[in-house]
């Protein structure tokens, strides 16, 4: 059994917020975790007088100790007696902040450089853009080589989580107030579980309930050509290519993109109002950083997933395993083995029962993944 409290905000503005009570029954209740990047949830509950008061937006909800905000609340027919609700845990605020005033750095780590987006744009940025309900933990350092980026008016969550898709960096949101909903932003690396005596998945275990298979190229990416600032033949750019099993690619391995980072100047005005221009060799590594995160974006999938049981002992989600770890996966179905990093779990509570299907590594993009690509 899962319990839902409810948090209403006090008045109209500002981050005061009261526990309204427990809700202990609903219809269904589906969670997508994530390894980078916020979480998001939606339920399916009975629809009367007490319900439809209380679930209001930005109403704060408590979840498998995670705080989420309600973002949109719907009766689509009220003769069905149901009422759905979604929303995103608190980071998902990051949605709504743009990088503003403009990032730029010339040699930081990827960690630090997310650490600082989040910092400056939601929690210590100017009083009417701060999220009084989230706070940021310890600087991370997790020895990674420092990179160039520069970035301006992108939207916060996506810069977020272009880089640590591409740097391997995971965050988790810890409540810190229950009584005042705070939760505090938490980088972290994940384990390597893959070896001797770690964490595989595999229906011979029996902590596998099912398993499906994808192997696609349709969206990989192995030579990005970057063009920066300038026009015409005088426009900068660079060609960075992404080397794979068999060193550089070649011809049917040569998947080529482009890449508009018309945003990235090589004059621009820091922090402190001072102007700076960068030289030409730091320009360029700018433009190559852009290119790598644009190719991570777009890796060849090959993948095993399935839906993991529940009522093994074998292995427990958050206990023996979490998002960002890695862990080996076989199927003989399929004659795979594999090391895979688990990027997302789908866990679902209804009249079924309690269910978990987890996205190992990166799925083939959606729609509206590819749409976004395109703004």
């Amino acid at each position: 059994m899962v319990y839902v409290e409810f948090y209403n905000r006090i008045g109209d503005t500002g981050f005061d917020f009261v526990s309204e009570g427990i809700l202990e029954s609903f219809k269904s209740l589906n969670i997508n975790w994530r390894a980078y990047k916020h979480h998001d949830f939606q339920m399916t509950a009975l629809f009367n007088e007490h319900s439809i008061n209380l679930l209001k937006v930005d109403t704060v909800l408590l979840i498998e100790d995670c705080f989420f905000y309600v973002e949109a609340v719907r009766v689509e027919d009220s003769t069905t007696g149901m009422i759905n609700i979604s929303g995103k845990s608190l980071a998902g605020k990051s949605t709504k902040r743009i990088v503003y005033p403009p990032y730029s750095t010339n040699s930081v780590r990827p960690e630090v450089i997310a650490y600082d987006l989040l910092n400056r744009n939601m929690i210590t940025s100017t009083s009417d853009r701060q999220l009084k309900y989230l706070t940021l933990g310890a600087t991370p350092n997790f020895g990674t080589n420092a990179i160039p980026y520069q970035n301006s008016y992108g939207v916060l969550s996506e810069e977020v989580n272009q880089l640590c898709t591409a740097y391997e960096l995971c965050f988790r949101e810890v409540p810190i107030n229950l009584e005042n909903p705070i939760a505090q932003i938490e980088f972290y690396k994940g384990r390597d579980l893959s070896g001797i005596g770690g964490v595989e998945f595999n229906l011979k275990f029996e902590n596998m309930t099912s398993e499906c298979f994808e192997h696609s190229i349709a969206d990989w990416a192995t030579a990005a050509y970057v063009f920066g600032e300038g026009e015409g033949a005088n426009r900068k750019s660079v060609i960075v290519t992404q080397d794979i099993s068999t060193g550089r690619p070649q011809g049917l391995d040569i998947n080529e993109i482009y890449v508009d980072a018309r945003d990235l100047q090589q004059t621009f005005q820091n922090d402190a109002g001072q102007q700076v221009t960068l030289t030409d060799e730091q320009y360029r590594a700018q433009l190559i950083q852009r290119g790598e995160q644009s190719l991570a974006q777009r890796p060849l999938i090959l993948n095993i997933n399935g839906d993991i049981d529940t009522k093994s002992q074998l292995f427990k989600f958050k206990k023996d395993y979490d998002l960002g770890d890695r862990v080996r996966q076989t199927s003989d179905l399929f004659g795979l083995t594999k090391t895979a990093i688990l990027t997302e779990m789908q866990e679902t509570w209804d009249a079924d029962g309690h269910h978990l299907t987890p996205t190992f590594d990166k799925e083939s993009p959606t729609i509206f993944d590819i749409l976004k690509r395109r703004n």
